[in-house]
């Protein structure tokens, strides 16, 4: 028998929107950092923040990719 399978490539990358801190804001204590992760093909598998040259932290986000670090 033959099979037939369609693959179908993501060729884009996810995209990421950070919607708080605006671009302008300048402060020297820590911050809580919100925004939105998407891909619109495969779907967002993780977020993950990096401070300060410190390991890969994992960021939980909702079913929309709405995420909020601090």
């Amino acid at each position: 028998p033959t099979v037939r399978a369609v693959v179908r490539a993501d060729r884009l990358p996810p995209t990421l929107v950070v919607l708080d801190p605006g671009t302008s804001d300048l402060t020297s204590r820590n911050m809580a950092v919100t925004g939105r992760a998407a891909d619109g093909v495969s779907g967002v598998a993780r977020v993950q923040v990096r401070v300060d040259g410190g390991p890969p932290l994992a960021v939980p986000f909702d079913a929309s990719g709405v995420f909020r670090y601090s």
